[in-house]
């Protein structure tokens, strides 16, 4: 439970991806279903597609109506993109996501009161299962 006196911490949520736009779309969809305050949120989704990926990602961003960004980046590394997502992000606390990863509507409350409960600055990393509509690694090179 949070203070009531203390607001809830805002959260800057950095995601790269790579044409990827349909899978995308499903991340940001569960992401703007959160049981959390959408005011105290920014969604970065941070891309260097293909020009037409990009098209597609802007209108999937316009259409939110929420504070969801893309930033274009020359990077194809989502390490560096999610370090230039961090420079841009304003949030009291950054979550870093993959471009395929469906969240429970509980994942933004249940970061915060983790980082709430902490008595110092710390990291919270979650359980995320595999979809089973994605192929599993073994799957591909069939071991």
């Amino acid at each position: 439970m949070t203070d009531p006196v203390r607001p809830l911490p805002s959260i800057s949520v950095v995601i790269p991806t790579y044409n990827r736009p349909e899978v995308l779309a499903r991340t940001v969809r569960h992401l703007l279903t959160q049981d959390y305050p959408m005011d105290r949120v920014e969604i970065l989704l941070v891309d260097n597609s293909s020009q037409q990926n990009q098209a597609i990602l802007a209108a999937l961003v316009a259409g939110t109506g929420a504070p969801v960004w893309l930033v274009a980046s020359r990077n194809r590394l989502p390490a560096i993109k999610r370090n230039e997502g961090l420079d841009l992000a304003t949030g009291d606390l950054v979550l870093f996501m993959n471009d395929d990863v469906w969240a429970e509507p509980c994942l933004f409350a249940q970061h915060a009161a983790s980082h709430l409960a902490a008595p110092e600055p710390t990291a919270v990393l979650g359980h995320v299962e595999q979809s089973p509509t994605i192929a599993s690694f073994s799957d591909i090179d069939g071991h």
